[in-house]
């Protein structure tokens, strides 16, 4: 395998760029760290 065996994977939300994986691979729904995260920093419920 070189370097031309590889394809880039960009996150689905917010199109950041990921890694790279072997062209023959399916990845669905790619997410980077923070559109994987549940709760985000910004956004957190508080119950009052």
């Amino acid at each position: 395998m070189n370097i031309y065996d590889t394809k880039q994977i960009k996150c689905y939300r917010c199109g950041k760029f990921i890694g790279e994986v072997d062209c023959d691979v399916e990845i669905i729904c790619p997410k980077c760290g923070p559109c994987a995260d549940p709760f985000p920093s910004d956004e957190i419920i508080t119950k009052s």
